[in-house]
């Protein structure tokens, strides 16, 4: 039933962001046949038919999945001013933290929106329930502005986003406050409480931010040091709330109740009730991720397979639970976290069997050392591909640092926070268990540390494409049954996929690599101008003296992966080479003449006729008429940064059109010039 319908998801999200309008009525009314048609199909008894009823439940959870999965992205759909307007909302989310702003989720007329709010004290009192009046200007989320880059607008309206905001400190009032009890609120106010907790017990920096993450998980506070440092060490799993903390938690609880000798059938329906209470509050407080709710499922039919002796199916668990999940929210397919934790565990219940069996150790001690091994090549295996996929980076040291973290300090770490939490009417011995949490964490992120610095610690850099990620997952698949079934058919197709994935990737690399090119990005407070050339060198002329190099790496990264591009010489003043020239705010490239107005530079310049060049790149600083320009410089194009004010990009596009001169705004997006 699942793989029929995560196809209908992913064929309902292909055709709405594709542009293209499916008829869910019709697509459910056909669903209801397939339904009926699979009830009559029980009155065929003969056995050559047997194919008619799976044919039709492929069809219905086709038609399902792709029907709901449609409803819910067309529910974003709202139809927003241009201008600024009066809104009237509802703060349904509490306040997150971001660099600049606070963060909150709201209602307007039904459907959910993010609005930002300056960091300041009154804002800091907005809670869940208050009805605001707000002036601003919301809009629908917007796609990708680089190429390449992460495509915030899909990744909103899959979680139910219609629009975003930024409301300035003036331009909002609260209205009246009204009561908002739901489980997210006690949730959020015992996670607040927690993490007070933490602060108010001495815990600060990278130790308050990673034991944040690994009980609560709040991540708010991780640096991008930490997230680096744990990412390239290969232990950034940790950091997210997964089955590993889930099966701490339970076997915790179990440990405790299985002490209570009391053997009766009303004692075990009680205790298998409050320990899956324990679970599922859990995933509240820490926000019902993707792996959580994954985690929790599969422990709550575990724990209820054994309180009814019944027999438990992991593989088939496992789908059932990823099932019912996906029919309560479709969108959940494409969170990063929820395909890693599900693929991880598929690992962990296929492959990690079979290479535990490969040797037999006796010592206990060696056993487990074995084990550890086994389910970490096992998890990072079947990850790979993913991790490679979204990230770009593969950790060469991961089996050193999973082997002491995973095992040893994660639940060492958990347990402590826990009876610390516990021992809070007991000070004295309670300033212990603080003592040696501290004394872990330390030991955490010094192994990490550690490990991130050897030599050869990631490989970075890395693109592969959709496609080569399935045909990745089919040679695991591939290769699992021929080491287990020994037969030539198997080998052959996997020599035969193996073919086609070196083919494919042979092809895509010569498709994509790079010719001569000069690309004007979109990057709002960093102004730039890149000249590729086909033998890979290129040239990122920055306006700025000191430009903001982590914003350039975080927007740019993937794209240069993907056309196998090196970082770039950045240039910041007058240059020459064979290929590349900056002079006096003009650049020469590939037979282009490309002159930076990003000041008062040009003004006031006599010219006998103007001087052609091909492009007119406006950046912050010009504040002045483009008339003025247009005296100096003969101009094929006018290019508008996004650095721009508002106002005056608007009044230098209306300039063009006098002047008949095209121009491009990159306030809508990168421009590429192929030479």
């Amino acid at each position: 039933m699942i793989v029929p319908f995560i196809t209908g998801i992913i064929y309902a999200d292909t055709f709405f962001f594709a542009g293209n309008a499916l008829h869910v009525n019709i697509i459910f009314s056909i669903a209801f046949i397939f339904l009926i048609a699979f009830l009559f199909s029980f009155l065929i008894k003969k056995y050559p038919y047997r194919w008619i009823s799976g044919f039709l439940v492929t069809g219905l959870f086709f038609c399902l999945g792709c029907g709901w999965h449609d409803w819910q992205l067309h529910q974003t759909n709202v139809a927003f001013s241009k201008e600024e307007t009066v809104y009237k909302v509802m703060l349904s989310g509490y306040p997150e933290q971001k660099t600049n702003s606070l963060q909150f989720k709201a209602v307007w007329e039904g459907k959910n929106i993010l609005l930002y709010f300056p960091k300041d004290t009154t804002a800091l009192y907005l809670n869940a329930g208050d009805e605001l009046l707000i002036y601003a200007r919301i809009s629908s989320p917007v796609g990708p502005l680089n190429p390449d880059e992460f495509d915030y607008r899909k990744y909103l309206i899959r979680k139910g986003i219609s629009g975003t905001g930024y409301v300035p400190a003036d331009q909002w009032m609260i209205l009246e406050h009204h009561s908002w009890f739901s489980f997210r609120e006690v949730a959020w106010n015992c996670r607040q409480k927690v993490l007070d907790f933490y602060r108010d017990a001495g815990f600060i920096g990278d130790n308050l931010s990673i034991l944040s993450a690994l009980t609560m998980g709040y991540k708010e506070e991780l640096s991008e040091e930490i997230r680096e440092a744990f990412s390239v060490a290969g232990v950034s799993h940790v950091l997210a709330l997964s089955g590993l903390h889930i099966a701490i938690v339970s076997g915790m609880l179990i440990f405790l109740f299985n002490r209570i000798a009391i053997n009766s059938r009303f004692w075990n329906t009680l205790r298998v009730l409050i320990i899956l209470l324990f679970l599922w509050f859990f995933a509240f407080i820490t926000g019902l991720s993707a792996s959580v709710v994954r985690s929790v499922i599969m422990f709550s039919l575990l724990i209820i397979s054994q309180c009814w002796n019944r027999q438990y199916v992991p593989v088939n668990t496992l789908l059932f639970t990823a099932l019912f999940m996906l029919c309560f929210y479709p969108g959940w397919l494409f969170d990063v976290g929820f395909q890693l934790s599900f693929v991880a565990v598929i690992g962990i219940l296929v492959i990690n069997p079979w290479l535990s069996d490969r040797f037999l150790v006796k010592n206990v001690f060696l056993r487990g050392v074995w084990g550890a091994i086994t389910v970490s090549v096992s998890t990072q295996l079947v990850t790979t591909p993913l991790v490679l996929f979204y990230f770009s980076n593969f950790p060469t040291h991961f089996l050193v640092t999973n082997f002491l973290v995973v095992p040893l300090l994660i639940p060492l770490i958990l347990y402590v926070a826990v009876a610390m939490l516990i021992l809070t009417p007991i000070p004295v011995i309670q300033s212990i268990f603080i003592g040696v949490l501290q004394l872990l964490l330390s030991t955490l992120t010094g192994i990490v540390r550690r490990v991130q610095e050897l030599p050869y610690s990631s490989f970075d850099g890395i693109w592969i494409y959709p496609f080569e990620v399935i045909l990745i997952y089919l040679l695991l698949i591939l290769l699992v049954i021929t080491l287990q079934k020994h037969e030539g058919k198997y080998m052959l197709t996997l020599f035969l996929v193996n073919f086609l994935l070196v083919g494919y990737r042979s092809i895509k690399s010569w498709e994509d690599k790079p010719g001569n090119s000069i690309v004007f990005y979109h990057l709002r407070h960093t102004p730039t101008i890149h000249c590729i050339s086909s033998d890979g060198a290129s040239w990122l002329s920055v306006i700025d003296s000191i430009p903001d190099t982590k914003q350039i790496k975080r927007s740019l990264l993937n794209y240069w992966n993907h056309i196998g591009l090196d970082f770039p010489d950045i240039v910041s003043g007058d240059y020459k080479s064979d290929y590349f020239i900056r002079k006096d705010l003009i650049v020469s490239f590939g037979g282009k003449r490309i002159v930076i107005a990003k000041d008062h530079f040009w003004l006031n310049r006599t010219t006998i006729k103007p001087f052609p060049v091909d492009y007119l790149y406006i950046c912050k600083g010009y504040d002045r008429s483009l008339f003025l320009l247009a005296k100096v410089f003969q101009v094929e194009q006018v290019i508008l940064d996004v650095s721009l004010s508002e106002y005056h990009r608007k009044k230098l596009e209306e300039e063009c059109k006098e002047l008949d001169i095209p121009f491009h705004s990159l306030r809508e997006g990168f421009l590429k010039v192929e030479l």
